[in-house]
């Protein structure tokens, strides 16, 4: 059981994982350059989440800098700082990892709003945005994970099933 997901070998699933980071990536592109001020959490981060939950062989400590990296080259922020904060993050869910998966989806998810609440934290410290109209949409943003994770775990799931293959 060490290296499977639910019924696949980490091996069969190495595409999957990549794809649904770059997807999520994009989406989080999508997001910044088509809104001034966004209402929802980092997707890449939520995904970041998901198989850190899910993999409980790696620490994904490299793939949270990368993706920080990126998401920094992305949004011309300053470089390394998301990598931290992403690092920060997935140290603090590899505390709770092995019993999260026990977790009715309702604690999961108020899990998940905690922890983007200390990535907003972060990030209002580190990158000191501009918000003189729009704090309040960037101090509700982790909220509305109540709706996107639920179905980001449901269809994550359904993706490392062995039936889809």
């Amino acid at each position: 059981m060490v290296n499977k997901i639910n019924t696949l070998q980490l091996k069969q699933i190495k595409w999957l994982i990549a794809i649904s980071y770059i997807v999520s990536f994009s989406i989080d592109i999508m997001l910044n350059i088509s809104f001034t001020i966004t209402t929802t959490p980092s997707i890449t981060l939520l995904m970041l989440l998901f198989w850190t939950t899910k993999l409980l062989t790696n620490t994904h400590f490299a793939t949270a800098f990368v993706l920080g990296i990126f998401s920094d080259i992305a949004i011309n922020s300053i470089l390394g700082s998301h990598g931290l904060i992403f690092i920060i993050i997935t140290f603090l869910i590899l505390k709770v990892r092995h019993s999260f998966k026990g977790y009715p989806s309702w604690q999961q998810t108020s899990l998940i709003i905690f922890y983007l609440y200390i990535y907003q934290v972060f990030s209002w410290f580190i990158l000191n945005p501009n918000l003189i109209d729009s704090a309040v949409y960037y101090w509700l943003s982790p909220l509305s994970a109540i709706i996107i994770w639920p179905i980001l775990y449901k269809i994550m799931n359904l993706f490392t099933h062995k039936k889809i293959f």
